[in-house]
Order: structure tokens, then C-alpha cells, then sequence
């Protein structure tokens, strides 16, 4: 309010948004509901929160990729072993075919077939 001195009488003063800007007073803080000590507790416990999520997160994103790894790892192991696979049994087929069985009989063990001049005895 203001007061004439000239008159003395008060004149109310008219409210205005901007007239905290010109006469630098503060406003009045604003209430929250259950007091400070509430918030204070509910704001740490967000940033444990946080923090605990952003571990949680790095340490998931650090495991996927390591997992990754190694199942690229297991599957190029399992191509290989099905490679090998195919090779051996190429392998094992021309090995027991007939002719691959009377050459090697020949060469390693002395064994013909009898012509057929020969009589088998038994």
C-alpha cells in the first residue's frame, strides 16, 4: 500500500505479475505436499535408482555383446565340424568300396583273388 503523506489516507496498491521483477522481492517457495525431508528421500532413492539401472544397462549390453561372440564363435566351430563331417564320409565311402579293399588287400596284406588257374582248398 501507499500512503499520501498529503492526504493521509492509504491507497491500495494494485497487484501486477511484474511487480516481483521491479522490486526484487522474493517470492513465496512452493509447498510440497509431505515436506522437504520426504522429498529429499524420494529424490536419492530416484538417483540409486538411476544409477543402478544405468549398470544394469551397460552391464546387459556388455554381456549380449560377448554372448554374440560366442555363439558366432560355436556356429563357424559347428560349420567346420560339418565340413570335416562330409569329408570323412566322402572318405570312409571310397575307402570301402570293393576295388579300394582288393588294392589295399594287395599292397598290404599279400591277398589276391585266385585266377583262373587257381583251385581254392577248403
Amino acid at each position: 500500500m501507499i500512503v499520501s503523506p498529503s492526504i493521509q489516507t492509504m491507497i491500495p496498491r494494485r497487484k501486477s505479475r511484474y511487480s516481483r521483477s521491479f522490486t526484487g522481492r522474493k517470492t513465496a517457495s512452493i509447498r510440497l505436499p509431505g515436506g522437504k525431508m520426504l522429498w529429499y528421500g524420494v529424490a536419492k532413492a530416484s538417483l540409486v535408482a538411476v544409477l543402478f539401472l544405468s549398470v544394469a544397462s551397460i552391464w546387459s549390453t556388455h554381456s549380449s555383446k560377448r554372448m554374440n561372440v560366442q555363439l558366432g564363435q560355436a556356429e563357424a566351430l559347428q560349420n567346420e565340424l560339418i565340413n570335416t563331417n562330409i569329408i570323412l564320409r566322402a572318405q570312409k565311402a571310397q575307402l570301402f568300396s570293393p576295388q579300394t579293399v582288393e588294392r589295399l588287400a594287395g599292397q598290404q596284406l599279400a591277398l589276391q583273388l585266385p585266377g583262373s588257374g587257381q583251385y581254392r582248398k577248403f
